[in-house]
């Protein structure tokens, strides 16, 4: 049977399924493509990455940096120990106990270290063991409260930030606020041990959407520190950590991979009909007539009388050879020379002209009436 012919024995239903899976795993397959050779269909990332390009990503301010002066560098793995010789930016980015005391570390061993957003707010709160409070903000417009303070430089030349209001401190602990919208503080710094504590409420102004309005990248510059200064952002909170197996492949290629294991045991299940009964050959001959006679022999012979089961065999055969030689088929002897003379044996012969004894004589006497119809 050929592919086409078994393709068209599966049940409608499961060729159905088999062409939906195959058409969307050559969509899938030829976006990926695309996507891997265009860089993708548009803007893409979570808020606050420095690998993002959406209105709400930092990849912007990965490129101010590195057009400042600042090596950039993107960590991957868990906040655990840093040089302290760099910039950390922590940004909309979840931190847990364990990370949480790394950044303490790192801030009291001289680290530098940016806290933006409200989970930035939260692990603030721990790195500087006092409570920090943050809530949203209406005002959009801010200005900085002291035009110069320790861990932010010179902010008077800085003018408005353009924020997105969303966010403001309540309450900065031991940070003091250098940058405020209305009665809301946006930006405190804080000493700790030897670094610097900088919290952020409002991340807006180092995104792509905002950097390059008001004094919002003059400020982005001010957080990272000393011109050449290292600057490191945590991206392992944004769920670029490090992967490996299945879940270090693009989400794309995990979706194709699913739909070709579909396809693969759609395809399995099709083939697995061959293991069934064969299908009938049209082309099959029919039996052989020995196998006929045989059968038919065993069947006379059930009756229990197999000499009265089989005398119409015999009959038949003797009238067979009567016709053909002219002869008289009562006359045993001369039917039985006319038999040898028409190309029969000596046991086909005798089994015409003896009684029947037995199974095997029945089966002869039948064999030799099949003889002589092919010999006429």
């Amino acid at each position: 049977m050929t592919a086409s012919e078994r393709w068209r024995r599966l049940p409608v239903a499961v060729r159905g399924i088999a062409i939906v899976v195959g058409g969307l795993l050559v969509f899938e397959l030829a976006v990926s493509a695309l996507q891997s050779v265009t860089g993708g269909s548009g803007p893409s990332g979570p808020p606050s990455s420095s690998y993002a390009t959406t209105p709400e990503g930092l990849a912007a301010y990965a490129d101010l940096l590195v057009h400042a002066g600042h090596p950039v560098t993107r960590l991957r793995d868990r906040i655990a120990d840093v040089d302290p010789a760099s910039t950390l930016v922590v940004a909309d980015a979840p931190v847990d106990k364990e990370e949480t005391a790394a950044l303490a570390r790192f801030s009291a061993a001289g680290g530098r270290l940016v806290l933006a957003g409200g989970a930035g707010a939260s692990a603030a709160g721990d790195v500087l063991s006092s409570r920090v409070g943050w809530e949203p903000v209406s005002s959009t417009t801010a200005r900085a409260v002291l035009p110069t303070t320790v861990g932010v430089g010179d902010l008077r030349g800085l003018g408005a930030v353009r924020t997105a209001g969303e966010g403001g401190f309540t309450d900065t602990g031991p940070a003091l606020p250098v940058v405020a919208a209305g009665d809301r503080p946006v930006v405190a710094v804080a000493s700790v041990g030897t670094g610097t504590v900088l919290l952020v409420s409002d991340p807006s102004p180092l995104q792509n959407r905002l950097l390059g309005t008001a004094g919002n990248a003059g400020l982005a510059l001010q957080l990272a520190g000393d011109a050449g200064r290292p600057v490191i952002f945590s991206e392992a909170g944004h769920g670029y950590g490090r992967r490996s197996g299945v879940g270090a492949l693009p989400r794309q290629w995990r979706w194709a991979l699913l739909l070709g294991l579909l396809a693969t045991l759609v395809w399995m299940w099709s083939r697995a009909r061959r293991l069934g009964p064969p299908d009938a050959d049209p082309d099959e001959p029919l039996p052989p007539r020995r196998a006929y006679v045989d059968a038919l022999a065993a069947t006379l012979l059930r009756t229990g009388d197999p000499a009265g089961a089989i005398e119409p065999v015999q009959t038949a055969a003797r009238r067979r050879i009567g016709e053909r030689a002219g002869l008289d088929p009562g006359a045993d002897d001369e039917v039985r020379r006319a038999a040898l003379q028409l190309g029969l044996s000596e046991h086909d012969a005798d089994a015409i002209i003896s009684p029947v004894r037995s199974h095997d004589d029945a089966i002869r006497a039948a064999r030799a009436l099949a003889k002589l119809g092919r010999r006429a």
